[in-house]
C-alpha cells in the first residue's frame, strides 16, 4: 500500500467507502470522506473517526497494509482483527 494509493481513496469521486488494516491488525471503516482526514505538513498520518466516540484513530500510513472496498452496505466499526 503507497501513500498515494491512501490519497487517491480519500478524494475519489464519487467517495467509495472502504476499510484501512494496518500491521497490528486493526481494521477501520471509512463510511464517510468526512470520517477521515491527512493535515497539510502530516501526509504520513491519517486521522480515522471512530464511530459512537468523541475521539479519532491515528494512523502512520507506512503501516497500512490493506485498503479495501466495499459497496458501503456494513456498518462503521473498529475491531481488533
Amino acid at each position: 500500500m503507497t501513500i498515494e494509493q491512501i490519497k487517491a481513496a480519500l478524494r475519489a469521486q464519487p467517495f467509495r467507502p472502504f476499510r484501512i488494516r494496518t500491521s497490528d491488525s486493526q481494521v477501520y471503516d471509512v463510511r464517510h470522506p468526512e470520517m477521515a482526514a491527512m493535515l497539510k505538513g502530516m501526509e504520513r498520518t491519517l486521522f480515522v473517526a471512530l464511530p459512537g466516540q468523541d475521539a479519532a484513530a491515528v494512523i502512520d500510513l507506512p503501516h497500512v497494509t490493506a485498503i479495501t472496498f466495499d459497496n458501503g452496505k456494513g456498518k462503521s466499526r473498529r475491531r481488533a482483527g
